[in-house]
């Protein structure tokens, strides 16, 4: 979840059905994924960048997008979700969540390390996670 406040918007709007921003801020303090997609143009592939908190828009890029073909997933950690005191990007190599609980994240990170996330004081049990909601492509 973004927020945007009217002081960030930019003064040039190239087009009427897309707001431009000068910043953003984030609503929650929560793990974010960063889509890189690549669209086919008759001059080569052209790579966006889409971030979302929700496992829903991950979920609709992976099966199927007008937007483009989803290449990577990078996850955007806050500290008490990567052990740091800061945010972390990472390249994901997959992400689950719980039947029970789709708040209830297991991601594993391209570099070997497993993070997770819950809304609750819950002791962490990673078979828990067994709804796959991403995996990277080999």
């Amino acid at each position: 979840m973004f927020q945007t406040h009217h002081s960030a918007i930019f003064p040039i709007q190239y087009d009427p059905n897309v707001r431009l921003w000068k910043w953003i801020e984030f609503g929650v303090d929560a793990p974010f994924f960063m889509l890189e997609i690549v669209s086919q143009t008759e001059d080569g592939d052209f790579v966006t960048h889409r971030m979302t908190s929700s496992l829903n828009v991950l979920r609709d890029h992976v099966s199927t997008s007008d937007a483009g073909v989803l290449k990577r997933v990078f996850l955007l950690s806050p500290g008490y979700v990567n052990g740091s005191d800061a945010f972390e990007l990472d390249v994901l190599d997959s992400v689950c969540s719980s039947p029970s609980n789709p708040m209830k994240m297991l991601f594993k990170l391209t570099d070997g390390r497993t993070l997770h996330f819950s809304l609750g004081e819950e002791p962490f049990n990673e078979s828990d996670y067994t709804v796959q909601v991403f995996k990277r492509a080999p």
